[in-house]
């Protein structure tokens, strides 16, 4: 493991993926295959070794508009106990560890070969990536996943390209879907359209 683990995790999907996680319990792991770093994707693959590959990634950094407007664009950002969502965990099919970032200019093969599961470019280092892998000889059916324990979860937001009353909505489906014991749980990110910011300025010109 390249670091101590951190306290949380944070990942951007989909209202989908939110709905399906919490009704099911468990998160996808999907096959990088489609991912955009085509270099990123060769490391998974040396990693793999001839068996197939599959990954989850989170961040370990708070909110930005560049991780929102990339990742989870009308979607939502969960954070985890980053405990609590290990635990359930089979070690024996997944491994998990903080992406190291490099310079190109030092890359050496017999150095890092060991680091391929989470090594990237060091262009990618404000993300502060944190990566779940499944590796194995075949993929089930119904996919890869990992089973998340509701107790990991602690916070939902849901994001600001959302208008706020179809937020409203949506938030009010996440509390039917997990019987109301998510309360204090589940927000609506101000990111792009901050209520304080524009009040206090309205204040001001009166």
């Amino acid at each position: 493991m390249n670091q101590v683990l951190p306290p949380r995790l944070h990942r951007y999907t989909s209202i989908p993926v939110l709905f399906d996680m919490l009704q099911n319990n468990r998160l996808f792991l999907s096959n990088p295959e489609n991912w955009t770093d085509k270099t990123d994707v060769h490391f998974l693959k040396e990693y793999a070794k001839g068996k197939e590959v599959r990954a989850l990634c989170f961040f370990k950094n708070d909110e930005t508009n560049l991780i929102w407007e990339r990742y989870a664009e009308k979607g939502c950002k969960i954070t985890f106990n980053t405990e609590l969502l290990l635990k359930s965990i089979n070690k024996n099919s997944f491994e998990y560890d903080n992406v190291i970032y490099e310079e190109q200019k030092n890359f050496k093969y017999e150095t890092h070969k060991n680091k391929l599961l989470a090594l990237k470019q060091l262009r990618y280092e404000n993300e502060q990536e944190f990566r779940i892998v499944w590796t194995g000889e075949k993929e089930k059916k119904e996919g890869t996943f990992i089973k998340v324990n509701p107790k990991s979860i602690e916070r939902i937001i849901i994001s600001g390209d959302i208008p706020e009353n179809l937020a409203k909505s949506l938030i009010k489906a996440i509390h039917t879907i997990t019987s109301n014991t998510f309360d204090k749980k589940v927000f609506y990110s101000w990111l792009y359209n901050n209520k304080v910011w524009k009040n206090q300025t309205s204040n001001h010109r009166r």
